[in-house]
């Protein structure tokens, strides 16, 4: 699919970048021009507007924590969804976003995200939880997948409010949702491995428990 207007596409993209750091925008506002980058025929100025609003949160825990939660989940998945399509399609010609941003931008990134999110991660609904496991796990591969020090890494217990969340939802969860939750944290698991991390606490409790079926069920401890 290619869009028939290519150049307008890419002049309202960079027209939207000059407003990226206007306090007047609505938040909704510039998360759906993310998702139109995203889910549009890829562009410079669609990579570049995601580079940036990238750049506007990272290391600002509260900055994200200011943001409706919903808002920076979709914006976060905007740039996983981009490079994948890059991916998808073997587009060369094109640099992802996520190389862009480099290692060291990217941990800065998930660490305000899991810091941010994790502050109002009581008003996530159940859906938008996982989807923030999802998306947080997603960007560590990433971050992973580019090497570099070891001294750069996202601490694990910035996820612990998340991963409280959704332990204690587990069983409230439909089980597609719950299905999601275990292959994230099996892929959080594995990112934490390559990068010879250790786990947090909360991660590390999740993991002992029964998987079963594949559901992660919490087991109740005696006298409980």
């Amino acid at each position: 699919f290619r869009s028939p207007f290519p150049g307008l596409l890419g002049q309202m993209l960079e027209r939207a970048r000059k407003h990226v750091h206007d306090a007047y925008l609505p938040p909704a506002d510039l998360t759906n021009l993310c998702v139109a980058a995203a889910l549009l025929p890829p562009t410079e100025q669609g990579a570049q507007l995601l580079v940036d609003v990238s750049q506007r949160l990272q290391g600002r825990a509260d900055r994200v924590a200011s943001l409706p939660p919903r808002d920076v989940i979709r914006r976060l998945q905007s740039v996983v969804s981009f490079d994948e399509k890059l991916h998808a399609k073997a587009r060369a010609d094109f640099v992802p976003v996520q190389r862009r941003l480099g290692r060291r931008q990217l941990i800065d990134l998930c660490s305000a995200a899991a810091a941010g999110l994790g502050h109002r991660a009581s008003e996530l609904d159940p859906d938008s939880g996982v989807a923030a496991l999802e998306v947080l796990t997603d960007l560590l591969s990433g971050i992973a997948s580019q090497g570099g020090s070891e001294e750069d890494h996202l601490e694990p217990e910035l996820l612990d409010p998340l991963l409280a969340l959704l332990l204690q939802r587990m069983h409230g969860l439909q089980e597609p949702q719950r299905r999601r939750v275990v292959s994230a944290v099996q892929s959080l698991v594995s990112t934490l491995e390559m990068g010879s991390r250790p786990m947090g606490s909360l991660l590390a409790e999740l993991i002992a428990t029964d998987y079963g079926d594949g559901l992660v069920v919490r087991q109740e401890q005696p006298g409980s």
